[in-house]
């Protein structure tokens, strides 16, 4: 019975016992014993739901940051990783998200890099986020510190042939790739 008098109405909804146990005149008290303890409590607004964060986004940030994250193999004179546990982007680098709007980590931590350079991870950890761990550098030398194939190929001081790519052996194109110029000489030999 609703706080209407009526016995049942026609707009309720079914209660854990199958029956229609709520009207539009129920109080949210009745409805949720109606409803009963294993139904989600929708009608009632979750915290922070409609309000800001409680905290500051500093205590956001540091809530989300392990201290204790490995050594890198590739510079172990760097110390450990500050690895961070909250989202990450598709491609690995964390983010946060700072009134309604979406930031790289270190970009909060750190702000960001000036015009024409980028933050580098010198521990090779995308979604490492400790201060010692970066450097800012160029786009092209961040490139070519990584490990994509246009940073290996820069590496490389030989040709396939074994013929050494220095300054009178190598040629560049239009488009700024090198080539041996020995092994041209044998390909255009009749």
């Amino acid at each position: 019975m609703c706080a209407s008098g009526a016995p049942s109405c026609a707009a309720g909804v079914r209660s854990v016992g199958g029956s229609l146990g709520r009207c539009d005149k129920m109080s949210g008290a009745e409805t949720l014993m109606t409803l009963g303890p294993n139904i989600r409590r929708w009608r009632l607004p979750m915290p922070n739901q409609y309000t800001k964060h409680p905290i500051t986004p500093d205590e956001r940030f540091w809530a989300k940051v392990d201290k204790n994250g490995p050594v890198p193999e590739n510079r172990p004179d760097l110390g450990p990783c500050w690895l961070w546990l909250g989202a990450q982007q598709n491609d690995g680098y964390a983010q946060i998200e700072i009134n309604d709007r979406k930031v790289m980590v270190h970009h909060f931590l750190l702000s960001s890099a000036p015009k024409g350079y980028q933050w580098d991870h010198l521990c090779r950890v995308r979604h490492c986020v400790n201060p010692s761990h970066l450097e800012i550098v160029t786009p092209q030398v961040n490139t070519l510190r990584g490990t994509s194939p246009t940073a290996q190929n820069a590496r490389k001081t030989y040709c396939p042939n074994g013929h050494p790519f220095d300054l009178f052996n190598t040629y560049f194109d239009k488009r700024g790739s090198r080539h041996c110029r020995a092994c041209m000489k044998e390909r255009t030999r009749p």
